[in-house]
């Protein structure tokens, strides 16, 4: 069992989104890592992280123009809405009416006779 964060940090999910937007600059590989590895691999590139504000901000000297200063989280993704199998079933149908209305000369085929 993953051990238990405290109140107001972010979540593993959360830091990953956030180390997205900072991997479009920079390169941190979250996968496979637990939070704890997370944590003090943006530690060790010079980054402290600003949990309530959900924000990564630099106590290094900057030297290059690439490495940014301040690094946001960007919004979660929206989640998708959940189709009924009523709903799967009509679009299944749909595709397969399409399928056929395209390829008119697959049914004159002599093996389908």
């Amino acid at each position: 069992m993953a051990p238990k964060i405290p109140e107001g940090e972010m979540k593993l999910a959360e830091l990953k989104r956030l180390i997205k937007k900072y991997d479009e600059l920079m390169g941190i590989d979250p996968k496979g890592k637990s939070r704890v590895e997370l944590i003090a691999e943006i530690e060790k590139l010079g980054y402290s992280i600003d949990h309530k504000n959900k924000v990564l901000k630099a106590t290094f000297k900057q030297k290059t123009k690439k490495l940014p200063k301040k690094v946001e989280a960007p919004a979660p993704a929206p989640k998708k809405a959940k189709k009924t199998k009523a709903q799967k079933d009509k679009d299944m149908r749909d595709k397969v009416i399409q399928y056929i209305i395209d390829n008119k000369d697959v049914l004159d085929d002599e093996r389908l006779k």
